[in-house]
């Protein structure tokens, strides 16, 4: 059975929100909120757009979704199962991501330019530009560096403390290769090292030292180009979509697939984890996939659990003895 029930599936993106999923449509400029539960998940309420949402994105902290579109930026709340407008503005941004703190927006267009923005206000703080289409965003978990991906085979590291380019990274720089364009940028959780994915033929992934912004290693993932990625709220995994169909799970603490596998005949155009990064939904333009990561429950985890129980169980028998 289908996990959603749509009378024009045509996928633009998706996002994994506590219990729910954020989904929206390339046929109808609106934003819909299904429970992750039940065979097909329940559609619970739906938000009007001016056009289709291109990238979503969770800012934990304040908790608050960023719905980036190609008519403006919308800061969204999930009250219940109803989706609330907190602020929105007419610029626009194909690409878009919270800071940590969730204070700042960074935006990317298919012009090649690239914003900082106030999340309350939209006030600009920064703004710089690449040669090509953004192809992904990031800010480092303690707000030092910003980071953007493009067409233009660069990746620009920004100072937004210092108001300043710091470096342009660029795949070749770690190999008598020619330049690729780089699809995907996003900083590990500790924002000691940043990935980027380039892509050509073959695609691989690199990792930077932020400190020196000189490359450690260089793998490749996947015979074919990287269309998607995404990294779980922990920071340990980085979901991959390719242009032929495949799923992966990265775990980026070893650098191996924890899952690599092809679900689709099309493109995979959005990878969400759920929040404790258990449990992954994939999605090509016209299938929706929930794919189990193969991540382990930890020691403390179980423990904790076995605690509780210990301790019911005990208050139970005081109780009732």
């Amino acid at each position: 059975m289908a996990l959603i029930q749509h009378k024009n599936i045509h996928i633009s993106t998706a996002l994994c929100y506590k219990n729910k999923l954020l989904l929206s449509f390339q046929s109808e400029p609106q934003l819909h909120l299904y429970q992750l539960s039940g065979l097909p998940y329940p559609h619970l309420s739906s938000f009007e757009l001016k056009s289709h949402a291109t990238c979503l994105d969770w800012g934990v902290k304040k908790d608050q979704i960023l719905v980036c579109t190609e008519t403006g930026i919308y800061v969204l709340k999930i009250d219940g199962n109803q989706i609330i407008l907190i602020n929105k503005t007419n610029i626009q941004g194909q690409k878009g991501v919270f800071s940590y703190l969730n204070d700042r927006i960074m935006t990317g267009d298919t012009e090649g330019n690239v914003k900082v923005l106030n999340s309350e206000t939209f006030e600009e703080i920064l703004s710089y530009k690449h040669q090509g289409t953004i192809t992904d965003l990031d800010m480092s978990s303690e707000g030092e560096l910003l980071a953007s991906s493009s067409l233009d085979c660069t990746c620009q590291i920004y100072s937004i403390k210092n108001m300043k380019k710091v470096k342009n990274l660029e795949f070749a720089e770690h190999d008598d290769s020619v330049n690729l364009p780089i699809i995907g940028c996003k900083f590990s959780k500790s924002a000691d090292s940043l990935f980027t994915v380039s892509s050509d033929v073959y695609s691989y992934i690199t990792q930077w030292d932020t400190r020196e912004l000189k490359p450690l290693a260089t793998f490749r993932i996947h015979p074919a180009p990287v269309k998607f990625i995404s990294i779980s709220l922990d920071g340990f995994f980085m979901g991959i979509g390719t242009s032929d169909g495949w799923a992966k799970i990265l775990n980026l603490r070893t650098m191996d697939f924890e899952r690599n596998m092809k679900d689709f005949e099309s493109s995979t155009v959005a990878i969400s984890f759920t929040y404790d990064s258990r449990c992954v939904v994939a999605c090509s333009a016209d299938e929706i996939k929930n794919v189990f990561n193969t991540r382990s429950e930890g020691v403390f985890s179980k423990a904790s659990k076995i605690w509780v129980i210990f301790i019911f169980c005990l208050w139970i028998y005081l109780r009732f003895r």
